[in-house]
């Protein structure tokens, strides 16, 4: 029994230990969870928010382990949040499934973000093929994450979709950090389709922990070496994050530093803006008029001006009914040649509500249906998003593009997907003859707009 309990109490000495290296206390790693059974209210959980998602569930299916679950309650949105940044994720099981055999399009996302504002997509689970009452498990390793908030998020269907016994791990111990250095951590860096990009090297500190693993979250854009961090880009544009992640050992905690890489194609937007950070009410979700809730807008790009803005469905809405709203651009560099210019908007639903607004252009001239002007005038529909396409010329390295009411009052409206591309500039010849009969047929796999000016021969 004696040597039984020195046994025990050295074990717990270890899990206590604390080493002295090189006058420094290193701590050993321990591994905790955050875990929800739904078994309790909302409430008991108090490392987590939750927003549309209700606890203590049950009816017509079992629940994957005890007698409850939580449920996305009919909201067409729901989620499930740390509270705090968590330093050291090691990974995430939760389990999904559906009350019904509904087969609308909607899915289940696992997210990651910095500063609980701004959400990256870490896994994707569509919740369209499920059976009803089959429990779906859901798990990802997180390692390669540090200082994030994480959540699971809901969106598609209000029929109701069933969630169950969340376990997150993560580690505790002694801090490293990654980095890249500051000119590259965190920074977007724009190459264009077969140019070359030389990667970026990643320290460690306290370098005797040991070295990084390099990873792409986008391998068909840019691809990196795991152990190197040497790049080679892709022949597809878009984004790629490229992470240098130490994994947690039993004395030193995880940690990463990341940078981007934007390669741009020939259709590639110079500006995109799609307003999908916001989470308000109103235009994407069929909602047109009275709205009292309204929260700060925010951009996928920064530096917008705005006077009388607010966040809506994944848009941005301007206006009261007694003030005038606008919106403008930050700069942009439209230097060179033409480019398309598109957006959505849509009115606000009110009988004497004005469906008119504004679109200026700060250098250069914007033409639309025919006219051109630095000014253009259109005209919304009530309730109704229309498409809007404009030609931009003769604009300089900073301008700006202004959307503002036409009166000012009653004149609210709804604005989304505003979008820059330069078009690319070929000469198509397609000539076919049958039996005398010239004809011709042309096909792309890319948008294509014909500008008023193209000619056909």
């Amino acid at each position: 029994m004696k040597q039984h309990l020195l046994l025990n109490l050295r074990a717990l000495l270890m899990l206590c230990m604390i080493f002295v290296i090189g006058g420094r206390s290193v701590a050993f790693a321990e591994e905790k969870t955050l875990t929800i059974d739904f078994e309790s209210a909302t409430t008991v959980y108090s490392d987590w928010t939750f927003t549309n998602m209700t606890s203590k569930q049950t009816g017509s299916i079992t629940a994957h382990a005890g007698t409850y679950y939580g449920t996305t309650g009919g909201k067409a949105t729901a989620s499930i949040s740390t509270n705090s940044l968590i330093a050291n994720p090691k990974s995430i099981t939760f389990y999904v499934s559906k009350q019904s055999t509904n087969t609308n399009a909607s899915t289940w996302k696992l997210q990651t973000s910095s500063d609980n504002s701004k959400w990256t997509d870490v896994k994707t689970q569509s919740a369209t093929s499920m059976s009803k009452g089959t429990w779906v498990e859901v798990t990802q390793d997180l390692s390669a994450y540090s200082n994030v908030y994480i959540r699971i998020y809901y969106k598609g269907t209000t029929a109701v979709r069933n969630i169950d016994d969340v376990k997150l791990t993560y580690s505790t111990g002694s801090t490293t950090t990654v980095t890249f250095g500051l000119e590259v951590d965190n920074q977007t860096f724009d190459v264009k389709i077969g140019e070359k990009f030389e990667g970026k090297t990643a320290t460690v500190d306290p370098a005797k922990a040991g070295n990084v693993t390099y990873l792409s979250d986008n391998t068909e854009v840019a691809s990196v070496d795991k152990n190197t961090g040497a790049i080679t880009i892709g022949n597809t544009a878009g984004k790629a994050t490229i992470t240098a992640y130490f994994a947690a050992t039993d004395t030193y905690l995880a940690s990463s530093a990341k940078y981007y890489i934007n390669v741009i194609g020939p259709n590639t937007p110079v500006f995109y803006e799609s307003f999908d950070l916001n989470d308000g009410t109103g235009g994407n979700d069929g909602i047109w008029s009275n709205i009292s809730t309204s929260r700060t807008l925010k951009y996928d790009k920064s530096e917008w001006n705005v006077v009388n803005g607010k966040d809506a469905k994944q848009c941005a809405r301007f206006g009261t009914g007694d003030n005038p709203g606008s919106a403008t651009t930050p700069a942009i560099d439209l230097s060179g040649d033409k480019y398309i210019f598109t957006f959505k908007a849509g009115a606000w639903n009110a009988t004497k509500e004005e469906t008119t607004i504004d679109v200026v252009i700060s250098d250069g001239t914007l033409t639309y249906n025919g006219t051109t002007s630095k000014t253009q005038t259109i005209e919304m529909n009530k309730a109704k998003w229309t498409d809007y396409t404009m030609t931009i010329a003769g604009a300089t390295n900073s301008t700006t593009i202004t959307f503002t009411a036409k009166v000012k009052s009653d004149n609210r409206f709804f604005l989304d997907e505003v979008k820059i591309v330069k078009p690319v500039t070929s000469t198509l010849s397609l000539v076919a003859e049958d039996n005398g009969i010239y004809y011709a047929t042309f096909s792309s796999s890319e948008d294509v707009i014909f500008p008023s000016d193209v000619e056909v021969d």
